[in-house]
């Protein structure tokens, strides 16, 4: 694979090729030959609209769903799975900073070695929308312990078509008890990428790389976040869509050079809750939580 620069970027490159981090230092254009697509002039980025709730969300995007967390399953979430006594209830948090006091809570009991205790989804009703935008507010237990593996998914933006629609996700990456840090996936195959981590790489978050983790892009136990998620779908197979994410309403990183799907196939058309821990090969000693309050999820076509 050929990789060629027109602009200042960091590029890190790991085994066959996959490209592990990229610092953007202004707009960008990536010509990639091999497999998968090449990336074209970079799609506008929407501008904010901003309500008090939704800070970032753009302008002229419509609700697609929002939960509360008061039933199990409400405005067409369903949810399923759960195993060795791991699952999804809903519970009552005074502390919960946006529709107290019900939240929902996905239960990882002792012995589990991996997986979900449940996945709690929504699909799009038919409705694809190629920029889609995301808030929710998230809270791990105190005693969280990372996955040896150091992965804990948080949630998935289901996108594209065939065996693998769940081509970017959410998760708090690391181990025991060490730092969490925010990191998104793109399961990037034009890069011939199993995954892409798209490390924080605005102000203090981070530089882009694994190394440059920064405060504002570590998710603490026992601690509420606001998290805001904008992506825009790449056309006509081209490596030109976008990731942007806000924590507590500061930006920590963007990315406008992003693969999500091929020429013809749909664009955002659902969203998962399924808090994969793992990996396998760990185990859990005591009860941990992941508490959700309120998601909402926005659109445009």
């Amino acid at each position: 694979m050929i990789v060629r620069l027109k602009d200042l970027r960091l590029i890190t490159v790991g085994v066959a090729g996959v490209v592990l981090s990229a610092a953007a230092c202004g707009t960008t254009t990536t010509e990639v030959a091999g497999e998968g697509g090449n990336t074209t002039d970079p799609l506008p980025i929407p501008p904010p609209g901003g309500s008090q709730e939704y800070p970032n969300e753009p302008d002229g995007f419509t609700r697609i769903t929002q939960r509360s967390f008061n039933v199990l399953d409400e405005d067409g979430w369903e949810h399923t799975g759960g195993f060795n006594g791991s699952r999804f209830e809903i519970a009552r948090d005074a502390s919960a900073p946006e529709s107290p006091d019900n939240v929902g809570v996905q239960i990882f009991r002792p012995g589990v070695d991996g997986g979900s205790p449940s996945n709690v989804h929504r699909d799009f009703s038919g409705r694809t929308s190629s920029q889609v935008y995301v808030s929710t507010w998230l809270k791990l237990s105190d005693n969280w312990h990372g996955h040896m593996t150091g992965v804990n998914k948080l949630f998935y933006l289901r996108v594209g078509a065939g065996n693998n629609v769940w081509r970017w996700l959410l998760s708090a990456q690391g181990a025991d008890g060490g730092p969490l840090t925010l990191v998104p996936w793109s399961h990037d195959y034009s890069l011939e990428a199993a995954g892409r981590y798209l490390w924080a790489n605005v102000g203090d978050a981070g530089d882009g790389t694994w190394n440059g983790w920064g405060p504002s892009s570590v998710m603490e136990r026992g601690r509420w976040y606001h998290l805001e998620v904008l992506l825009v779908a790449n056309t006509g197979g081209a490596n030109n869509g976008q990731y942007h994410l806000w924590v507590n309403g500061v930006k920590i990183a963007e990315y406008t050079d992003i693969w999500f799907r091929n020429e013809g196939e749909p664009a955002f058309h659902g969203i998962e809750w399924n808090p994969v821990w793992g990996g396998w090969g760990d185990t859990l000693q005591e009860d941990q939580y992941m508490w959700m309050d309120d998601i909402y999820v926005s659109g445009s076509s």
